[in-house]
């Protein structure tokens, strides 16, 4: 008597692995947003002392760092819910764009306090851009090839973290 087939296949054999294609998609969707609010947070690392020397406020220049990574911090597990309440892919594309205009608003500041104001700004997508890329990871990528994209994830934080410093003194030391 023959054994009866299994109803639905084993949950290995559901898997599917990703593509080259959807890699290509994947990492450009997920870790460029990641790639531009770490390497924001290292790029002010050489700029800052010109940038305080340029608008005459040094006492007050720590505040560009540290109010991007409050604003940031905060805002990450805010960002967490929006994903859940609206969708990940969604939270991303919102945090991108306060990311943006966070941006617009520093390059075209005139003083200290509108760019710790910019940034702020920055800071409130850029807590975005890091959670809603680890989400959206967890979503589209199976379990057994998670590993694989963190480390991937990890090449990147770690390029960005090399590349921050020196865009930003080349910033400083070709443009005003």
């Amino acid at each position: 008597m023959p054994e009866p087939a299994p109803s639905s296949p084993p949950a290995a054999d559901v898997e599917t692995a990703v593509s080259r294609a959807q890699f290509l998609r994947l990492f450009t969707a997920v870790m460029l947003p990641m790639f531009l609010a770490a390497v924001d947070q290292t790029l002010l690392a050489t700029a800052t002392p010109a940038i305080a020397r340029d608008l005459g406020d040094f006492r007050d220049s720590a505040w560009i760092a540290v109010g991007y990574l409050l604003s940031s911090t905060v805002m990450a597990p805010l960002y967490g819910r929006f994903g859940d309440r609206y969708g990940r892919r969604d939270a991303l594309v919102a945090a991108l764009a306060v990311f943006a205009l966070g941006s617009a608003a520093c390059a075209v500041s005139q003083g200290m306090w509108w760019l710790i104001a910019g940034r702020l700004l920055q800071g409130l997508g850029g807590g975005g851009l890091m959670v809603m890329s680890q989400a959206l990871l967890g979503e589209v990528v199976p379990p057994r090839q998670r590993p694989r994209f963190q480390a991937y994830f990890g090449v990147v934080f770690v390029l960005a973290s090399v590349t921050g410093p020196v865009l930003g003194g080349l910033v400083v030391a070709q443009w005003s």
